[in-house]
């Protein structure tokens, strides 16, 4: 039982990595010494042509990082230097074969986790998706188009749904199909938008906007709960970085919500900066009147959409106030 112990508070203060690098220093401290030690009673025993103690540190780690420096004894050298001059070279490629599999180990954790989507985003000025549903792609494939008209820019994506390998696999194949190349850089990052610790690993708080996905499995009720939860998560961490301006004012944040009667829920914990989108109800009157007026459908397209020619509204000068376009012009 006490073996078992000590055991046990060995595994967990090993798992430390700061814990294992000292681990790592401290045996290859101990196989150092052991041969040099072993170096030096032999010197004693056997006297030979290097009986110096620095003489004899300096072989002994050469012998250990240096698995072939032992061929170089000299001939006249008795057999036993030659024996421990093998146990020592031994011992540093096992020494050596440690190290390499720390290291190793250690490259591929971080592959893992960079590959997997873990990492930390440092971006600032970038557009945030939080959830992946069937209108994600999509989304970014208009936001890509939005981005290159103004030079460039970012879209993190923030999910716990899809592999960060599929997400990639989906939005190439679906730009491909669309035959668009973007300047824009799309980043997928694993994780869900419920924690404030995985908000805060792609950098919400310095974003320029933020889309909130509603959940297209289960119920409504269900799905417009969740969007709440991720929208008070986004809250905190926007109160913390606008505290000192007006609590309405905390960011551009767009919420997707599925029941209409929730907009007076999204006001209250929202406040004036969050906009609740109802995409069902819309998409629903746009088939409706498509239905009737079958080119309502391109109008929408046309105007909604980024593809083409782009409506862009700037400050009106006050020379300008009242007068018709021919007039300007």
């Amino acid at each position: 039982q006490f073996l078992r112990k000590i055991r046990y508070r060995f595994d967990r203060w090993i798992d430390s990595p700061g814990h294992l690098v000292i681990v790592i220093i401290a045996i290859a401290a101990v196989f150092v010494f052991s041969s040099f030690l072993l170096l030096m009673v032999l010197a004693m025993v056997e006297p030979s042509s290097t009986t110096g103690a620095l003489q004899l540190l300096w072989i002994s780690w050469s012998y250990l990082v240096d698995f072939g420096s032992h061929l170089e004894a000299e001939e006249d050298e008795a057999a036993i230097w030659r024996a421990a001059s093998i146990v020592v070279s031994i011992a540093g490629f096992i020494l050596s074969s440690v190290i390499f599999a720390v290291v190793i180990d250690a490259i591929r954790n971080f592959l893992g986790e960079v590959s997997a989507g873990r990492s930390e985003v440092v971006e600032a000025g970038h557009y945030c998706i939080l959830g992946f549903t069937m209108k994600t792609i999509p989304v970014i494939v208009e936001l890509c188009r939005s981005i290159d008209s103004e030079g460039g820019g970012t879209i993190v994506v923030l999910a716990d749904t899809i592999p960060k390998a599929e997400f990639d696999h989906r939005l190439k194949h679906h730009m491909r199909v669309q035959g668009m190349e973007s300047r824009a850089q799309v980043i997928f990052k694993s994780g869900s938008p419920h924690f404030t610790r995985d908000l805060i690993t792609v950098s919400i708080e310095s974003s320029r906007a933020v889309l909130i996905l509603s959940d297209e499995d289960g119920d409504i009720e269900h799905a417009d709960f969740k969007t709440l939860r991720v929208l008070l998560a986004v809250q905190a961490i926007m109160k913390e970085r606008f505290e000192n301006d007006n609590p309405d004012n905390r960011g551009n944040v767009v919420a997707e919500m599925r029941d209409l009667g929730n907009r007076a829920i999204v006001e209250i914990s929202g406040g004036r900066g969050v906009k609740a989108v109802y995409g069902h109800d819309a998409i629903g009157r746009i088939l409706a009147n498509s239905v009737v007026h079958p080119q309502i459908g391109h109008l929408f397209d046309d105007v909604l959409g980024f593809n083409g020619q782009s409506i862009c509204s700037l400050p009106c000068p006050p020379s300008f106030v009242g007068l018709t376009f021919a007039q300007v012009a």
